[in-house]
């Protein structure tokens, strides 16, 4: 199987209240866009760009589970890993936007097991 060098996923720490005023995500074209509020003193002539869209070679994963995370991501990299080729998965963000809890999961229950438990677990399982 021929696998892509690089792919970047996109998952967004699950809120109560999703801030659809600043953001927008479309999983279908697997894209986040921002909006910015236009400064007003910057003047007559202002050329502030009020809006980024940034598109993602991998899925875009809004309020997802642990296990569709691990699905999506972490399976793959396994699969590559036993099949000879180097796999990398790597969390990036803000504090406390939740790198921790997607790689590793949290203490309250076996299901919030993050990626790397799932991954030695589906590695020791092959």
């Amino acid at each position: 199987m021929v696998r892509s060098a690089v792919k970047v996923h996109l998952r967004t720490r699950p809120t109560a209240k999703f801030a659809e005023e600043h953001m927008s995500l479309d999983p279908a074209q697997q894209t986040l866009s921002l909006a910015v509020k236009r400064r007003e003193d910057f003047g007559v002539v202002n050329h502030q760009k009020e809006e980024f869209t940034f598109r993602f070679t991998g899925s875009v994963l809004h309020n997802a589970s642990q296990e569709s995370v691990y699905a999506t991501v972490g399976e793959e990299a396994v699969s590559a890993a036993v099949d000879g080729y180097n796999a990398t998965v790597m969390a990036y963000g803000q504090t406390g936007a939740g790198k921790t809890y997607s790689m590793t999961g949290g203490p309250g229950s076996y299901q919030q097991r993050g990626l790397v438990p799932r991954a030695v677990s589906d590695l020791f399982a092959r």
